[in-house]
């Protein structure tokens, strides 16, 4: 996210040939109130706003492609605010049931993702500078690794009816909410940057970046999931993917809106018997009067 410039009136007005009167009184009109003061600066919107009012087309600023790196994922985390909390969402498989009961988040191997373009290695570049010629063997040692990373993925949202369609089999599953930042060593996720540009990073320039850069970067079209994710590798097969989490992680687990019965009373006899009914428990519904879910709290019974 930029931040939003600020530009001298003057400069505006030579730009768009109109008085400084004219100007301000385009912009009361709309209710918007500057000095009559050539130095006075505004806004990239009110800027906006006076072009499309003399006829001529919104300002787009030019937004220079990056590379995903540690520090643009910290400038995203500052920008959105670093999450006291954070929700992943779960089937109704046996294998998800398990996840809650036993402790452990499962990091998957992306090439299970359901985004083709997820963690692709056609965004990293192994042309050496000054060369032509790419250096396969490399590529195919990098490759070869890809099968030992796991990538566990989360939300900062909770009430996405996407989101429940489709990974808690259409609203059917459950969405466990988890304290994050808490503590060194507990579920800290970094946040997914969306792009529109499909941007290489240069593999020879800084090994470890290029690598960041595939893991976190996706499609801008998926920016509605508001995406976090932890990065893990070392994993030789499906058992040693299961990272335990601690109970006191767990804040709150929220029930879809077509959950059944049977499958809640499940969930119940788990909050009761694994975390000594400790967290809060919610039912989704349909708002009667928005395209929006609305949760109400459980009672459980000691």
């Amino acid at each position: 996210m930029q931040e939003e410039r600020y530009i001298r009136i003057n400069k505006v007005l030579r730009e768009l040939n109109i008085s400084l009167e004219k100007a301000v009184s385009f912009l009361k009109a709309a209710d918007i109130h500057i000095d009559a003061n050539p130095n006075t600066k505004i806004s990239e919107e009110e800027y906006n706003f006076l072009r499309l009012r003399v006829g001529l087309k919104a300002y787009k600023p030019k937004v220079r492609p990056e590379i995903t790196n540690p520090e643009i994922a910290t400038r995203i985390r500052l920008n959105k605010g670093i999450p006291k909390t954070v929700f992943k969402y779960f089937g109704t498989q046996d294998y998800h049931l398990s996840s809650l009961r036993e402790g452990y988040l499962f990091h998957s191997n992306f090439n299970d993702f359901n985004d083709p373009f997820d963690c692709n290695i056609k965004l990293i570049d192994f042309e050496k500078l000054g060369k032509s010629k790419k250096d396969k063997s490399l590529e195919k040692t990098i490759r070869e690794r890809f099968p030992d990373i796991g990538i566990c993925c989360f939300s900062r949202i909770h009430d996405s009816i996407l989101m429940w369609s489709h990974y808690a089999n259409n609203h059917k599953g459950f969405c466990i909410e988890f304290y994050s930042n808490k503590r060194p060593i507990g579920i800290n996720p970094l946040d997914v940057n969306y792009t529109e540009s499909f941007v290489k990073a240069n593999f020879y320039n800084e090994q470890q970046k290029a690598l960041f850069h595939m893991v976190f970067t996706k499609a801008k079209q998926w920016e509605y999931e508001h995406e976090l994710r932890s990065i893990a590798t070392h994993f030789k097969d499906n058992n040693s993917r299961k990272v335990p989490f601690l109970k006191e992680d767990v804040k709150a687990v929220y029930l879809g809106v077509n959950c059944d019965d049977n499958f809640l009373n499940e969930i119940l006899s788990i909050v009761k018997e694994v975390y000594n009914n400790a967290i809060t428990v919610f039912r989704g519904s349909l708002s009667p009067h928005s395209f929006e879910i609305q949760w109400q709290e459980i009672k459980l019974s000691n």
